[in-house]
């Protein structure tokens, strides 16, 4: 679902919120600010208070990355985040905004040419490269020195990445949750003609889904229950309902490479060999010969979100957590009810999705690991950064950690508004709506973790960069083969799934599990987990 994608990877995916605030009302990853690249204030420069220490104040070049562009009052939310930083650590912070698109292209060439970054945020790379190739400070000693908070945080949440030679060399945001669960959201306007199990934990099977699809049929004939779409379907992600209706880990690498099935197991297996997944996807076959599925599931251009939206189909396809919870409510609307498909759980979640990293260039590292410490240590901080200044860009309503936009503001011309949420501890993070606040988030995230995946514990990842051919080989795979058997539209499904079978084969997959298997038995051993 297009609308939604840079949320969905950290919900869906990643189980994490990590991206995108919960806009007030609206999906917060589609709105723009004012874009320009950088301007000048036209309010003068906070005073500088009196710094701590030496009394000398550091200066820091700390990026900051959108995809929305740069608002007016850039300079203004600078001058509010140093009136903490200077007094508090003796650090004037200077922002660097760039496009995520840029980061992807210009960090290698910056670091090569020299170009000073005491902060770099890295989205969507993998930071070990980066490490490898030498561009990154190992974190250690600034950590011990400088980075007590993130250290002591890093003991309870999976926050910190670590090379093979036991060097720190980034670490992520604390999430405002942690874990995943399977959930189809089904849209409030059809809850009266649907029959519903009154626990709200009850774990919804996919016979109890087909009886609740083929009821919302029966009342509105040309309504397609359940929306899947081939276009959403591809090997950049967990495939479709099944990830949703059994726990699996694919230990932060995909599915090309072996999953884990259930808590207990320590066995990786290829998913889609699985009795359950072929299964699954008789269930799903013979939910589009009822007529639950749209006809031209597997080639149309449509959006699951366009269908949706257009009242063509029923149901949306993700996690269910507080946040997305509440970001569902705001693009389907009230009523809107979770229909959850496994229990609460952690899986070991992908690393460089969000990663805050020393680049070998910064000329103030010790100052840049202060700035670190603070934002997860201080929430009027992290949250100056997230959302701006009060009372301008947002204000605080009468429940405790939710905000709204001051009146006459909204997402489309404050002249501050970035929901990468990508700062500090996001416990504390302000939000937009009361399902989404601290107290549901961290019951949520105390249910997963106290149900982890093998892998989980530690957050075991799979190094796969001895194999990015084979991985590709398998993805081509995926993507021809996955659209057509995942939305039931194989007119022989036993033909189709054995073809599949035998390519996946073909391309090396049970290679990959292998040694899959290979580093999780070591990291197990090492860790002393059975």
């Amino acid at each position: 679902m297009k609308k939604r994608l840079m949320a969905a990877l950290l919900a869906a995916v990643l189980g994490t919120g990590v991206l995108a605030g919960c806009g007030g009302g609206s999906d917060s990853g589609s709105a723009a600010a004012p874009a320009a690249e950088s301007q000048e204030s036209t309010e003068p420069a906070a005073e500088a208070a009196a710094p701590a220490d030496n009394g000398e104040v550091k200066k820091i070049i700390v990026t900051w990355v959108h995809y929305a562009g740069v608002g007016s009052d850039m300079q203004a939310v600078t001058d509010a985040v140093n009136e903490i930083t200077i007094p508090e650590i003796g650090v004037e912070v200077e922002f660097m905004p760039m496009s995520i698109n840029d980061t992807m292209t210009k960090y290698s060439t910056y670091i090569a040419s020299g170009e000073r970054m005491d902060c770099m945020l890295l989205l969507f790379q993998d930071p070990l490269q980066y490490y490898n190739n030498g561009s990154l400070e190992p974190l250690n000693d600034l950590l011990d020195t400088y980075g007590q908070t993130i250290k002591g945080l890093a003991e309870e949440f999976p926050i910190t990445a670590t090379a093979a030679d036991g060097n720190i060399y980034g670490f992520a945001p604390v999430d405002q949750y942690y874990g995943t669960q399977g959930c189809v959201y089904l849209k409030g306007k059809y809850a009266d003609v649907v029959t519903l199990n009154e626990d709200p934990d009850h774990v919804y099977t996919m016979d109890e889904l087909g009886e609740i699809f083929a009821q919302v049929k029966a009342a509105y004939p040309e309504v397609y229950p359940y929306n899947v779409v081939g276009n959403g379907i591809n090997a950049s992600n967990i495939p479709g309902l099944f990830s949703g209706g059994f726990v699996t880990d694919n230990m932060g690498s995909g599915v090309h490479s072996g999953v884990l099935m259930g808590t207990d197991s320590t066995t990786i297996v290829d998913l889609f060999e699985t009795e359950e997944y072929y299964n699954y996807l008789k269930t799903v076959k013979e939910w589009f010969d009822a007529g639950y599925i749209l006809p031209d599931a597997a080639t149309t251009d449509s959006t699951g979100t366009d269908l949706l939206n257009s009242d063509v189909t029923a149901t949306a396809l993700t996690a269910f957590n507080p946040i997305v919870y509440a970001d569902e409510i705001a693009n389907m609307g009230e009523g809107t009810i979770p229909l959850k498909t496994t229990v609460p759980y952690y899986a070991s979640t992908a690393a460089g999705l969000v990663t805050w990293t020393i680049p070998v260039t910064a000329q103030e590292p010790e100052a840049a690991m202060k700035f670190y410490n603070l934002v997860y240590s201080n929430a009027d901080l992290m949250n100056t950064i997230m959302w701006g200044i009060e009372g301008k860009h947002f204000v605080k309503t009468d429940e405790e950690g939710v905000i709204a936009f001051p009146e006459g503001v909204d997402a489309s011309n404050s002249g501050y508004y970035n929901t990468f949420g990508v700062w500090g501890d996001r416990r504390d993070q302000y939000v937009w709506d009361p399902i989404a606040g601290k107290e549901p988030n961290e019951a949520y995230t105390a249910l997963t973790m106290a149900n982890k995946t093998k892998a989980g514990i530690g957050n075991y990842q799979f190094d796969t960069s001895a194999f990015t051919g084979q991985l590709a080989n398998i993805d081509t795979v995926l993507n021809q083969y996955l659209p057509t058997l995942e939305t039931g539209s194989a007119p022989d499904l036993d033909d189709a799934y054995n073809k599949f079978i035998s390519a996946l084969k073909s391309a090396g997959i049970d290679t990959i599990i292998a040694e899959n298997q290979k580093q999780l038995d070591a990291y197990l051993e090492a860790n002393g987990i059975q």
